[in-house]
């Protein structure tokens, strides 16, 4: 009696740190069907427990592909860390972090893969926005550099609308300057954009 309930003390609290953890936690069996889904999981893929319980893991991979490549490679070397495109139970495709490990029973038998991950759009977006703040600072700096080695107007005027180009894809621009006797904007260059 005292063995059966110091078990299930043991599950209970192993339940407990599976369902409090922010991060998504999701098994399967050996033929890859889902046996554990935790609460973080639930909400990230807006599926119930009892609607992906039994159920093959594919319907969480964006690319069913992917989902083979990382358990096969799991499998293979007990562990993987991946970056993989999940989707959630509307189509959404989302990016999240997966680390898995080959799950084994008392004697050591491989009976499934455990798989803890986490949703990483906003970090995506981050790296995004960096490189896109990357890009345009490398750009000014392009330009600043053409401004500062030549004279010629044509010639930096080209490079510019070539550099605005690469920052604002199919962006019509238009460059004038003031004329120095009327004070109107003279257009002198433009790209994308009927002269």
């Amino acid at each position: 009696v005292l063995a059966e309930e110091a078990l299930k003390a043991s599950q209970d609290y192993a339940r407990s740190i599976i369902d409090s953890s922010l991060d998504m936690i999701v098994a399967v069996d050996k033929d890859r069907k889902i046996i554990e889904f935790n609460k973080a999981s639930q909400e990230a893929f807006g599926y119930s427990s009892e609607e992906v319980i039994g159920k093959h893991v594919n319907i969480l991979y964006a690319d069913v592909k992917e989902g083979v490549a990382v358990h096969q490679k799991t499998v293979e070397k007990n562990q993987e860390i991946h970056e993989v495109f999940n989707r959630r139970k509307n189509g959404e495709v989302f990016p999240s972090f997966l680390s898995a490990a080959v799950l084994r029973d008392a004697g050591g038998e491989e009976i499934g893969v455990m798989g803890i991950s986490r949703d990483i759009t906003d970090r995506k977006r981050a790296e995004e926005a960096i490189q896109r703040n990357l890009e345009r600072i490398r750009t000014l700096h392009d330009i600043e550099m053409a401004i500062a080695s030549t004279l010629d107007l044509n010639t930096v005027l080209h490079l510019f609308l070539e550099k605005i180009d690469r920052l604002f894809h199919y962006a019509a621009v238009t460059v004038s300057l003031v004329g120095s006797e009327t004070g109107d904007l003279v257009p002198v260059a433009c790209r994308n954009l009927n002269e």
